[in-house]
């Protein structure tokens, strides 16, 4: 302003636009133990700061305020973390969580693909050395069953049964003979599986808006 009055100029340029309250029935509060939220259209939530100084406004406008979360609703703990997350928001403006983000997340963390026993982050394995143990074991169990091949039958296939049983130990964590649900994969391959289910699940949501728009 101060520039503008310097300068003698006879307007000032702004812009400028209307603004106005949402329809009561778009806009649900809630408030919950040490928290208070506002809803639009059942997807988009904010904060609500001193919500007693407005308790009467509000209510006098239409839009009651609940004290119970809707189980339709995004879980109630993903929404808190989500907007308690300094890195997904700037401080210098009001950061809305969407809901519908949540629920995406929420199926694709949910989604069971195929996995190996070493990509389950429960699953513990014995050390390296005990399956090097195994696979000296392996060897000598082969060298064994070449060695008795003619003089004893019948000790060849007790080697070879062996040798099988400890060659299924050994190849069985590398095979995808599991199905597990994405969020109990180790970090790296929850985070593979999570982005391509996300993006395919983002692109067909896209396609369906697409034709429901044509």
């Amino acid at each position: 302003m101060a520039l503008f009055k310097e300068r003698q100029l006879a307007h000032i340029p702004a812009m400028v636009w209307d603004e106005e309250y949402v329809a009561p029935e778009r806009l649900r509060i809630f408030e919950l133990a040490g928290t208070c939220l506002a809803v639009l259209d059942g997807r988009f939530v904010e904060r609500v700061v001193a919500l007693h100084l407005v308790r009467e406004l509000v209510e006098a406008y239409g839009v009651e305020v609940e004290r119970r979360w809707p189980e339709d609703f995004a879980e109630l703990k993903q929404v808190l973390h989500d907007l308690d997350d300094s890195s997904t928001k700037f401080h210098y403006l009001p950061y809305a969580t969407d809901m519908d983000k949540l629920r995406l997340d929420a199926a694709c963390h949910d989604a069971e693909v195929e996995a190996t026993l070493l990509d389950i982050g429960a699953v513990r394995f014995p050390p390296l050395r005990a399956f090097l143990h195994a696979a000296v074991a392996l060897l000598l169990l082969l060298l064994g069953v070449g060695l008795c091949a003619r003089r004893w039958p019948d000790m060849q296939l007790v080697l070879a049964t062996a040798a099988g049983a400890l060659g299924m130990l050994l190849i069985v964590p590398v095979l995808p003979l599991v199905r597990c649900k994405v969020r109990y994969l180790k970090d790296s391959e929850r985070m593979r599986h999570f982005f391509e289910l996300r993006h395919h699940r983002t692109r067909a949501q896209q396609r369906a808006a697409a034709d429901l728009g044509s």
